[in-house]
């Protein structure tokens, strides 16, 4: 049986998107929250970057399950907001869309918005899961070239030492929250040694 997260006393005080003008893409997500008792003003951003594979229905109001998972692991890991970045900008429910977007990536709109948001980040979380593959050997090549691209964006950002994962999938992508424990802990992405990919997959 799964456990959660202790309770923990917060609230979300701060929501915020950023979408192209006709809505197709989503750049980034904003939820900042404060402590009972603690003058959020006052204290220093710690926001918590969280990448995952595409947009789905999450706004600057409401929250999806996946970003509602994320604020948890955020909120238990002493973040006090978290930045939603995507690999893909393109917002859809149906990840298989990506592959007849004529531009999935959402140009370079969307990396300035990764790189912004990993400077900004006190940790990056990776979480796409293995979204396009296995596919096509095009789809395949297209997916892990964009993969690439990312993680030299985040590195370039936040450093590679601040880039985590909850557990790797068979495709030694990074897992999507919603599919690991909820008490599942940060581990370095991607795993630098056979040895260390091998602990992370087990975990």
């Amino acid at each position: 049986m799964e456990r959660e997260h202790p309770v923990i006393e917060h609230s979300v005080v701060g929501r915020s998107a950023a979408f192209s003008v006709d809505g197709v893409y989503r750049y980034g997500l904003t939820r900042t929250w404060s402590s009972s008792g603690t003058d959020a003003a006052a204290r220093q951003s710690n926001p918590l970057l969280f990448v995952g594979l595409n947009p789905s229905t999450a706004d600057g109001d409401s929250d999806d399950p996946t970003i509602r998972r994320v604020i948890r692991f955020a909120m238990a890991w002493g973040h006090d907001s978290i930045f939603v970045c995507n690999l893909f900008a393109y917002r859809s429910t149906q990840p298989a869309a990506l592959k007849a977007a004529a531009d999935p990536v959402g140009a370079l709109a969307n990396d300035a918005a990764l790189a912004d948001a990993a400077r900004r980040a006190g940790r990056v979380l990776c979480g796409w899961g293995n979204g396009l593959l296995p596919g096509s050997k095009a789809v395949a090549r297209m997916m892990r070239a964009r993969v690439q691209e990312v993680l030299e964006i985040l590195s370039e950002g936040a450093g590679a030492e601040r880039i985590c994962c909850l557990h790797v999938t068979l495709q030694q992508q990074p897992q999507h929250p919603l599919y690991v424990r909820a008490d599942a802990r940060p581990k370095p992405f991607p795993p630098q040694t056979a040895r260390e990919a091998e602990a992370v997959l087990r975990a």
